[in-house]
């Protein structure tokens, strides 16, 4: 049974199938099922071959597209090779498929069964009326939520917490994967943090790895070594490991050897995204994906957006077409936004207090404001200036994260003043 953890999660569903002291169970699979679990089955082995009254079977040949033969299974021990998914369907109380099972293995369950698997509730009619009158029990895993009780958790590591990396990381915790991240920059960590990940920190006191405009810069021998172990400790628990660490004008460093790679569970993979300067892995090849001898994936593309020609297109040109139209379009291109932007260069601390004031007056001219209300409307107005102060002083490179960040926090504070100022607001 694959689940994240024992947590409750949101949800608060509890099934006593999976905690029941009493139940005994024959775990059973059709061949179309074990491309994507059986490298769970093989890591889970010696676990549930452990357990009382449970024992696996397997038809010949399963995993065979998924690079695992009958012995990487049978040699653990508990685990019975079928001849056939006809077998396995017979024998087994609880069968388990990635795809959506056949009407003719629908018509084969028995009252005493249970099928585990995925299909769409959409365009299925046929198979979701055969469901219906079979007299096992069906699960769909499809409609489990993704919360952490409902699914075991992968674990990735993103090496290089940049925008390229962060937006990494962020996708990867949304999916419910567990996120480890690393950047030889300080600012990184609570940027790391901010987004659900763990900071794996080098043990390497005093060294700052961050240089101009918020990039990383060339570490020494000491700080190279130490990171290196760092990562050779860390890399073996990893399921996938995402790598964006760039140095600019220079080749990317070398950062996964070949030790480390051979450290980690066949069917892992590695998303190297500088391969075009050079590669973060010492596999790393530019527009191929490699296999390492023990089962490892590399791949090293360096033009994701080529890939989806389409949709990079449309966002480029209006990109570009909205630049345009800041710097005046066809007749006065350039001319009217330089100088604006000049002029506000030259005078931004005295625009923002300016405009600070503006409102303030604003606020005191057109509306009633209590006395006692000032005060919190005066600590609006310097939480803006503030604000605006702490994002000007951040080197370019970051604004994107930092301003995602700060953003959300905002929003808090936009909800306590509403709540400070008028009690408890109910929710719609």
């Amino acid at each position: 049974v694959m689940k994240r953890s024992m947590g409750t999660g949101y949800s608060g569903v509890d099934n006593p199938l999976f905690y029941l002291s009493n139940v005994k169970m024959l775990f059973g699979d059709a061949k179309q099922s074990m491309d994507q679990i059986s490298h769970h089955l093989e890591e889970q082995q010696d676990r549930l071959t452990g357990a009382d009254g449970l024992s696996i079977l397997l038809e010949a040949g399963a995993g065979n597209s998924a690079g695992f033969s009958d012995e990487d299974y049978t040699r653990h021990g508990g685990v019975q090779v079928a001849e056939s998914s006809v077998e396995v369907l017979k024998q087994a109380d609880i069968i388990f498929k990635v795809s959506e099972p056949l009407l003719d293995e629908v018509q084969m369950l028995q009252g005493t069964q249970t099928l585990v698997g995925f299909w769409n509730m959409y365009g299925t009619e046929e198979l979701l009326a055969a469901l219906r009158h079979v007299p096992s029990n069906v699960v769909n895993l499809a409609l489990v939520p993704r919360v952490s009780r409902a699914q075991k958790l992968d674990q990735g590591l993103v090496i290089g917490a940049g925008v390229a990396g962060l937006s990494a990381i962020a996708t990867a915790h949304a999916l419910g994967c567990k996120v480890l991240a690393n950047d030889v920059r300080d600012a990184a960590r609570e940027q790391v943090e901010s987004m659900g990940a763990q900071f794996v920190a080098v043990d390497a006191q005093g060294i700052a790895g961050e240089g101009a405009g918020g990039y990383a810069t060339v570490m020494g021998d000491e700080f190279m070594a130490a990171q290196l172990a760092t990562y050779a400790r860390v890399i073996p628990d990893m399921d996938v490991i995402i790598t964006t660490a760039m140095i600019p004008n220079r080749s990317a460093p070398e950062l996964i050897t070949a030790e480390m790679v051979a450290s980690m569970r066949k069917g892992s993979v590695i998303i190297d995204l500088a391969a075009q300067t050079g590669g973060n892995c010492v596999y790393t090849q530019q527009n191929k994906a490699v296999v390492s001898p023990n089962g490892v994936t590399v791949v090293g593309e360096t033009n994701y957006p080529a890939q989806m020609a389409a949709q990079s297109s449309e966002m480029l040109g209006s990109n570009f077409t909205a630049l345009l139209e800041v710097l005046g379009g066809g007749s006065d291109f350039g001319e009217e936004s330089s100088a604006i932007i000049s002029f506000i260069e030259e005078h931004k601390d005295e625009l923002a207090l300016g405009v600070g004031a503006a409102v303030v007056l604003g606020l005191g001219i057109a509306v009633d404001i209590p006395e006692a209300e000032v005060t919190h409307l005066g600590y609006f107005v310097l939480s803006c200036l503030i604000g605006h102060f702490t994002v000007a002083g951040v080197t370019p490179a970051l604004h994107t994260p930092l301003i995602s960040v700060t953003n959300a926090i905002s929003g808090i504070i936009v909800v306590g003043g509403m709540l400070q100022l008028s009690g408890p607001v109910l929710s719609a």
